[in-house]
């Protein structure tokens, strides 16, 4: 299956839709993109391309190539950690487990590996 790609863009103020956003990048979560949503880190050789790709974040390095995906439910988003992640996975400082899953709340914050994610919602 080919997975859209979200690109990472500056940030050029308030959005449309929801987003994800490190200090550098902002992650746009558009509605009429294919859900569930893959983040993680793509691969050197371009065979593993995550829909939302973290590997040009500081710390990308501790990112799993499959890290979480990304659900939109209608009252939201929620965040389930990949089975096989063997990194960090923090929400709100509550660490989670492979397989688990959490609702996201506006301003939510979202710790891939070393790479902090805050999560806005329009």
């Amino acid at each position: 299956m080919v997975r859209a790609h979200h690109s990472a863009v500056p940030s050029p103020g308030r959005s449309l839709a929801d987003e994800l956003r490190s200090p550098d990048a902002v992650y746009p979560l558009l509605p009429h993109r294919a859900v569930p949503l893959l983040l993680g880190r793509s691969s050197g050789d371009g065979a593993r391309t995550p829909d939302i790709d973290l590997a040009g974040e500081p710390g990308a390095r501790t990112v799993s190539r499959e890290h979480l995906v990304l659900t939109r439910a209608p009252d939201g988003w929620s965040v389930h950690v990949a089975p096989n992640t063997l990194n960090l996975t923090l929400v709100n400082d509550r660490r989670l487990l492979p397989g688990q899953e959490v609702t996201l709340k506006d301003l939510d914050t979202i710790q891939a590996g070393e790479v902090q994610l805050t999560f806005y919602r329009v």
